[in-house]
């Protein structure tokens, strides 16, 4: 093990209002290149700043209500939820 690393990422709206998750990452290193490296969590993507469950949550809503409306609802911002439905369109084809 090489170090740990402390990142908030965003989790689900609870009672009208924003759950931050601090998380406490560990870094590694290679045995073979001696290059750190990040280990995979479950609850969140590389380079994400909210949990996959926000993620689905956000685009469940989305299919019936607008970006804004829908972005309200599970407390993110419009352009957040703009660009991860962008990214699904883009990963489908």
């Amino acid at each position: 093990m090489h170090s740990y690393r402390r990142q908030e990422i965003q989790g689900p709206v609870l009672s009208n209002k924003d759950v931050k998750i601090s998380l406490k990452k560990r870094r590694y290193l290679c045995p073979n290149c001696s290059r750190p490296f990040y280990e995979r969590l479950q609850m969140a993507d590389y380079y994400q700043r909210c949990t996959n469950a926000l993620k689905t949550t956000a685009l469940t809503y989305m299919a019936f209500h607008s970006f804004r409306t829908a972005a309200r609802l599970v407390g993110m911002p419009t352009n957040r939820l703009l660009r991860l439905f962008a990214y699904q369109r883009l990963k489908r084809l």
